[in-house]
């Protein structure tokens, strides 16, 4: 199993450490996903309530694919897994939304930040809009992208903003 080498040869000489590093690095990954996963969740939950009362349809997890499908938009894309938290449409308009929550400050705010202007450039197409509806206290550490990001995209809201009805 390669133990002796890591122990002996690599130079771990706490193992209670090791182990509790190791589960620190495992937590953290779920506690990512469980924030944007949560993040998805709230926006969701608004999203059926304003479709439904405005006659919209929508797709969570879409892909340019199931968009052609439903409404016959052609996406282009960044790279070939592309998935939009949120697609809504009216048949004649459509709005692509991604949302994340930031916990902590951190490199991962500032790539996202720029990973959804250069997406909204890219969707910079007729009857298209991206909207990026973000959140969390790591926007406190991270303004420069921050400002960028409202500088660049038409839409970028956080949840009080969806709590107010925009």
């Amino acid at each position: 199993s390669g133990l002796v080498k890591l122990f002996a040869k690599d130079g771990v000489k706490n193992l209670v450490d090791f182990v509790l590093g190791v589960e620190a690095g495992v937590d953290s990954n779920a506690r990512k996903n469980r924030s944007g996963t949560s993040m998805e969740t709230v926006v969701a939950e608004y999203l059926k309530t304003f479709c439904a009362s405005n006659n919209l349809d929508f797709i969570s997890q879409a892909t340019p694919n199931a968009i052609n499908a439903k409404w016959g938009f052609t996406i282009p894309v960044d790279k070939s897994s592309r998935r939009f938290d949120f697609a809504i449409s009216d048949g004649t308009k459509l709005v692509l939304m991604e949302v994340n929550f930031y916990g902590g400050g951190g490199s991962k705010l500032k790539a996202t930040a720029g990973e959804y202007i250069g997406l909204g450039e890219l969707l910079d197409i007729p009857n298209v809009e991206f909207v990026w509806i973000t959140d969390g206290e790591g926007w406190l550490t991270t303004l420069l992208p921050m400002r960028a990001a409202y500088e660049k995209l038409d839409f970028v809201w956080n949840l009080n903003w969806l709590a107010s009805g925009y």
